[in-house]
């Protein structure tokens, strides 16, 4: 299916077929995909980050008579990495000293698994459709041994949660039943109603290994652990309605509105260990819960000005739940500290429209978005677990737009594009031990404007279906601290992709960051980076068995 440098390789297949004619169908799909990692460890000279992922999936529709049916969905996913994060310590050489190279002496297999299964029954009645799903998903992720934690060649701290199944095992169960207006034209009202329920168990332990070297960290101690025990549940049932009406053949109003309700609770622990000897408590089992609910409206008014031109204008507010912090190595960083919901204000002004013949098809939409309560990601470190705050109140505004065109025979071209101003209006943290004002610092993670240009041609070369793809995507100036300290400049990457068409199968070469840039992907507080993928090529080939 494909190869490419890296040792790039990926194998799929697909099968669909009836299994009972006019009533019961399979699809079923696997894919493999390996390549060895981008980056060099130069500790013992190996490739680091080398990655293994194997998918499978199976899914049966039963059709029970009119108008009625039945879905049934499997996933599984097995994700290996040799390697697992790999990291430059220092953001300020991580591109301009040899790139793609790092120094750990830890290494280890990271396993990810993941489960999906899904049920769903639907009926289209002639008034109203009905749905209900259920699905479920396990995740369970962990290192086989010690993972490097201070990015040296030395044994100062690492990081080891291999502890069975009993841990690092997340459950979801999520169940829906919803209910809408059929779909028929020249009707006055359009509606839809459903409730929404999930739960949620997260039951972690980890322990921050201090090595031989701890001491270079400032640790009087040595060749111990802090184990820490943090055991999540969450709960969560949201009831919803939506309804559009339209008042002329022209103009129409639609409204929303959502009521949610979120429990959750974290019990957490602490212990010190060094082997052989049995660990000790620091922290015994200590508990918190808390609620959070809130309503959610929603707004709007459409305006078809022809038959070709729309225009809408929406204003939304959302919400996002708070939660407790986890327990960490860290004394500073207070366990069972509960952080408050996020809820945003949306203002979104568009139009959308195309040319009579349909051959350009365009929109444009500004907005301005008010989040009281932002909730911000701290990595702790030496731990590498995620906690929250709220940092504060952000403003963000912009535009974006989007074309599509085909001016002639074969020719598809394609532009996106968007720009964005988010800022904290109001925003303080503790850094270094010192309370800072960090008022009008940008958003972190999100880039000042972003443009996507693709064009496509496709034609025939003696009878043979042909065509070659090319892409540009602009990524503006963003940053991933929020000091704003380490920042990454614009930058543009250029894929493309060429091949032709045969009855059977297809053949076709393709390209990513064909110029080789060197950028940063993303970034941590504490001034580690990850380098975006360098320049990647290889050839595809794709058949048709039956």
């Amino acid at each position: 299916d494909l190869v490419g440098n890296f040792n790039q390789k990926r194998i799929s297949g697909i099968l669909k077929t009836p299994i009972v004619k006019d009533k019961l169908y399979l699809s079923a799909s696997i894919l493999h995909d390996a390549r060895n990692g981008y980056y060099t460890n130069d500790y013992d000279n190996s490739t680091y980050d080398n990655q293994r992922q194997n998918i499978g999936m199976i899914q049966l529709k039963y059709l029970l008579g009119k108008n009625w049916s039945m879905q049934a969905d499997a996933k599984s996913y097995l994700g290996l990495n040799d390697g697992a994060f790999p990291l430059n310590g220092d953001y300020t050489t991580a591109i301009s000293t040899n790139p793609f190279h790092l120094t750990q002496n830890q290494v280890t297999m990271m396993h990810d698994k993941t489960n999906n299964a899904s049920f769903i029954i639907q009926h289209k009645g002639e008034k109203a459709n009905f749905s209900l799903q259920s699905s479920y998903q396990n995740n369970f992720r962990y290192y086989e041994n010690t993972l490097d934690a201070d990015f040296s060649a030395y044994e100062i701290i690492g990081i080891y949660n291999n502890y069975g199944k009993s841990f690092n095992n997340v459950n979801a169960v999520i169940n829906e039943l919803k209910f809408q207006s059929a779909n028929k034209k020249d009707k006055k009202l359009e509606w839809s109603t459903g409730i929404y329920q999930f739960t949620n168990s997260s039951p972690t332990k980890q322990a921050t290994v201090f090595g031989k070297d701890a001491g270079l960290f400032g640790v009087p101690d040595k060749n111990f652990s802090l184990i820490s025990y943090n055991l999540g549940k969450n709960f969560g049932m949201a009831a919803y309605a939506h309804a559009t009406y339209h008042l002329t053949d022209k103009l129409s109003i639609q409204t929303g509105i959502r009521l949610d309700e979120e429990q959750k609770k974290l019990n957490v622990k602490s212990e010190y260990e060094k082997k052989p000897y049995p660990p000790f408590t620091i922290l015994s089992d200590t508990s918190g819960k808390t609620r959070y609910n809130a309503l959610s409206p929603k707004v709007g008014i459409n305006f078809e000005a022809t038959e070709h031109q729309f225009l809408y204008f929406t204003f939304s507010r959302g919400f996002r739940a708070g939660g407790i912090s986890n327990i960490s190595s860290d004394p500073s960083q207070l366990p069972l500290s509960s952080y408050l919901p996020e809820f945003s204000n949306m203002f979104e002004l568009g139009w959308k429209g195309t040319n009579k013949v349909k051959s350009l098809q365009y929109s444009f939409a500004a907005f301005y978005n008010h989040v009281s309560n932002i909730q911000t990601p701290f990595l702790i470190l030496p731990d590498g677990i995620t906690i929250t705050k709220n940092a504060g109140i952000l403003n963000s505004k912009g535009m974006e737009w989007e074309f599509k065109s085909k001016p002639f025979k074969g020719l598809t071209l394609q532009y996106n594009g968007g720009i964005t101003n988010a800022k904290y209006q109001k925003f303080t943290s503790v850094i270094n031990g010192m309370q800072m004002s960090l008022d009008n610092n940008k958003q972190i993670f999100t880039p000042s404007h972003n443009q996507f240009f693709s064009s496509t041609y496709e034609m025939k070369i003696k009878g043979l279906e042909t065509w070659a793809n090319f892409q540009y995507i602009l990524t503006g100036k963003q940053f991933f601290d929020i000091t704003n300290v380490i920042e990454q400049k614009t930058y543009g990457l250029m894929h493309a992709q060429v091949g032709m068409k045969f009855k059977k199968f297809n053949i076709y070469i393709w390209g990513r960051n064909l110029t080789d840039k060197k950028y940063l992907a993303y970034g941590y507080d504490f001034g580690a980076v990850h380098l975006g993928n360098p320049r990647t090529i290889g050839l595809g080939i794709s058949c048709k068995i039956l």
